[in-house]
Formats: structure tokens, sequence, C-alpha cells
């Protein structure tokens, strides 16, 4: 049971708003690519972990602790009398160690897992302390590209890897008869958790220049002549109904212009549908401030 489901952070909406409409700079290029290698990464992890319906699972909760640090945590699973973190890397191809850091085939160089690992679990401990929880608190890196070699010793508990994972998660099989009360732990996590808004993209300024109706998959500005009565199915395979195509547009709109915007803005950034389907997803999904001709929308 997902309390809080995996979602884009700020960073990875911004860029994926952005990306088919604004040339990238090399800077917002390489920190897209870092996003979505990480997201691609928990999200894998995901695929694995919703199978398991006796657990209690939170994704992308952040906290911070006075006198012990801040920390963000991909995922917290919660079975039985169990609480366990999960810290997802993505890494590619083979690695090895150097004055603890971590070193790729291609040069690059990532700060040891450990250390993170060993940081988020002090800020998490001290706030499962303060509500008096009677639960074993085990945490994990997950490295969970199946690509992924390490060139080293690898026998270490707190280490899994694709190859391992299936294993590892069998234990969450077992009936979970503290289901109710893990789901208020959770619930009381959610609650604790902080806002993430200062992870902030790199930012292009918005001009209406960036419109168009772009497939949410491929990128590419879909034509008026495309257009079904339902449905619109992109040269690439994906399809989409007109109402989650608008949507899913609209959302790009808000996210990079970061405020309000009224019907006449709506309809020159799509540009190939009508207002009246249009003002149907709006009134919708949105949240709606002023009157009449004033009406604005946001989310």
């Amino acid at each position: 049971m997902f309390i809080q489901p995996l979602e884009p952070n700020n960073k990875l909406r911004y860029y994926l708003a952005l990306d088919g409409r604004s040339k990238m700079n090399d800077q917002q290029i390489a920190d897209y690519q870092k996003e979505q290698a990480g997201f691609q990464g928990e999200y894998d992890f995901e695929q694995f972990i919703k199978h398991y319906e006796e657990t209690v699972v939170l994704s992308g909760v952040y906290f911070k602790k006075r006198y012990v640090g801040e920390a963000q945590f991909d995922f917290i699973v919660i079975h039985r009398n169990k609480i366990t973190y999960y810290e997802i890397k993505n890494f590619k191809g083979t690695y090895e160690m150097a004055d603890k850091v971590f070193i790729g085939e291609v040069g690059n160089h990532v700060k040891h897992p450990d250390v993170q690992l060993e940081s988020a679990y002090k800020v998490l401990d001290a706030i499962l302390k303060e509500t008096r929880c009677p639960y074993v608190f085990e945490k994990y890196i997950v490295f969970i590209h199946p690509t992924y070699f390490f060139k080293g010793d690898t026998n270490k508990a707190t280490w899994l890897f694709r190859s391992t994972l299936k294993k590892h998660l069998k234990q969450y099989e077992t009936y979970n008869n503290n289901i109710e009360e893990n789901i208020q732990l959770a619930k009381h996590l959610q609650k604790l958790s902080l806002s993430l808004d200062h992870y902030q993209p790199i930012k292009t300024p918005f001009t209406m220049e960036m419109k168009g109706t772009l497939c949410p998959k491929c990128r590419r500005k879909i034509k008026e002549k495309e257009i079904g009565m339902r449905y619109i199915h992109c040269v690439c395979g994906a399809k989409y109904s007109n109402r989650k195509l608008i949507l899913s547009n609209l959302r790009d709109l808000y996210t990079l212009k970061e405020e309000a915007f009224n019907m006449n803005e709506a309809v020159e950034w799509l540009m190939i549908f009508n207002r009246k389907i249009i003002w149907r997803v709006l009134d919708q999904y949105f949240k709606k401030t002023g009157t009449l001709k004033g009406m604005k929308y946001y989310l």
C-alpha cells in the first residue's frame, strides 16, 4: 500500500515540461539527465515493491532534524514491526573505490553512498525515537541498474543488487497483522515531511514561444489534423485521450509559467483545441481564483 507514491520532484517536473519547448543549455541537460536517471532507478524499485501488498510505503519524504541534519528518503517500507529505508542508486557500468570515492569507468566521481545512507539513517532514527514506536529499523542501498558492477568487496550487509533484490523482498510476503498501525505511522511520517521547494532546476525565462500541444512521450508537437473525436495516436505509438493530452500540456504551462493562467493563455498555449473542451479539463482538474472574465487557474 502506497501512502505516498513516487512522483517526479520539482526539478524533474520542470525539465519534463521544458523538454521539446525550448533549447536547454549544457548545465540544464546535465542536470536533467541526472534527475531522469535517479527517477528511473526509483521507478524500477517501485515496480518491485508494488507487488508486496502487505507493506506500507512512503516515497520521496524529506525530514530535517535540529542538531542531526536533513535528508530525503527514496523509500521507507513499513511491514509488521520493521521499518526499512531504501536508498536507490541507478549507477551504470563498472565502479571501483578510491579514497572513499566511487569512480565510474568513464571517470565520473560519486560520493561514497554509505556516507549518504548513514547521514539519512541518523535523521530518520531521531524522528522515530520521538515517536517512541517499538520498531526494528533497517537501512539498505539498492544498486538497481542491471549493468552495475563493483570492483571490490561487495559483501556488505547494507548493499543490495538487482540480482538479489527479489530474494530480499520475499520477507514482505508474510501476512501483516499490524498493517493498520503501520498505516497510522506512515501517515504520521508523511505529516512530518517537509516541502522540497528549495530543490530547484536551472530555469529558462518563460515565454509563450514555448507553446504547443506536445506528446508527453516523444515531445513531438501534435498538429490539429491529428486530433480524433476522442483520442490522439502519436507517430511514436503513444495513445492519449484528448482530455489527458490537454491536462498534460496545461500542467506544462503552469509549471513553466510558475503562476496562474487564464483561459485565453490556455487556448493560445494548446493551439489546436477549442475553448469548450479546455474549459472542461480546467474545471475538473485545476483550482480557480477570481471571477468571470478574470478567472485564473492553478494547481
